[in-house]
């Protein structure tokens, strides 16, 4: 499993405060007469705090040394066919929230494959 980061920042960016969890696991193993199906469940969350400082930012909208923070999570389950090597259904919600003047407030967005 390769590592995933959902944010990133740039040089403006003072952080004060991070956490970050990446755990993608199979949670169960289903044997059935023609097929072996792995369920996979996912639990992504990274979370960040800090101080932005840009001189253009103030055309953006941004103050300078504004305390923003932002929260990316996202949690899925997925069915994946062992003997077949597909995947058979995948569902997922995503949600980001940030405080940043431009980019503020919360959006969720859903994922789902249905073979």
């Amino acid at each position: 499993m390769t590592n995933i980061s959902l944010i990133e920042m740039d040089q403006n960016f003072v952080c004060d405060s991070l956490s970050k969890e990446n755990s993608v696991f199979i949670k169960e193993i289903i044997q059935t007469d023609s097929d072996k199906i792995a369920i996979i469940k996912y639990n992504i969350d990274e979370y960040v705090i800090g101080d932005f400082n840009n001189s253009i930012g103030g055309l953006l909208g941004m103050k300078n040394d504004e305390n923003i923070s932002m929260r990316i999570s996202h949690s899925a389950t997925g069915h994946f066919s062992i003997t077949n090597g597909k995947w058979i259904s995948y569902h997922g919600i995503m949600e980001i929230e940030s405080n940043a003047s431009m980019f503020g407030g919360k959006t969720i967005t859903e994922f789902k494959l249905i073979e």
